[in-house]
């Protein structure tokens, strides 16, 4: 059983981190700046849990209270198509690590050298330029980082026993 304080050291890994590791990989962060992955990440996901509509406004305060001023505009210009495979690959991360979370052997189940569970929840996702990323974030007519004009549908798969996850994006 994951316990409150367990998830809350995941996700402050996750937001910190694991953030930065992943802009760095993904080439979303390329040199060392105010505006790294973590603050990035932490903008954009504090503002939309607060408020799922969240104007670009919205998220540049957002962004101040994670410790980097920075102006709508800025913000904005940050929502590339790199953004996007950050955003992607970090939110991959998060689910990985949410699956993988202690297997629990039952009984009934351990007789099956297999038990497949299916997930397909539609997760709506902010419109980023360019923006086609594995299939996740597709291009719109005036596309920008604001509005929740794309979906993914996130489909993890967990076998048992073992635990062992995987983890897919698809269109709606």
């Amino acid at each position: 059983m994951t316990t409150v304080p367990q998830l809350a050291e995941v996700m402050q890994t996750l937001l910190t981190t694991t953030a930065e590791t992943t802009a760095r990989a993904t080439g979303f962060v390329q040199r060392r700046s105010k505006m790294g992955g973590a603050a990035f990440a932490q903008a954009l996901v504090f503002a939309w849990l607060a408020n799922p509509q969240a104007t670009v406004e919205a998220r540049a305060q957002a962004a101040a209270v994670a410790g980097v001023a920075i102006s709508p505009q800025g913000l904005e210009q940050r929502c590339t198509e790199r953004a996007a495979i950050f955003l992607e690959q970090l939110l991959s991360q998060a689910v990985r690590t949410v699956i993988a979370a202690e297997p629990v052997v039952v009984p009934l189940l351990a007789r099956f050298s297999a038990v497949v569970l299916l997930d397909s929840s539609t997760v709506v996702l902010p419109d980023v330029r360019p923006a086609v990323v594995a299939g996740v974030w597709r291009r719109h007519r005036g596309a920008h980082c604001g509005g929740p004009q794309a979906a993914g549908a996130l489909r993890p798969g967990a076998g048992h026993p073992g635990g062992a996850a995987a983890d897919r994006w698809t269109d709606p």
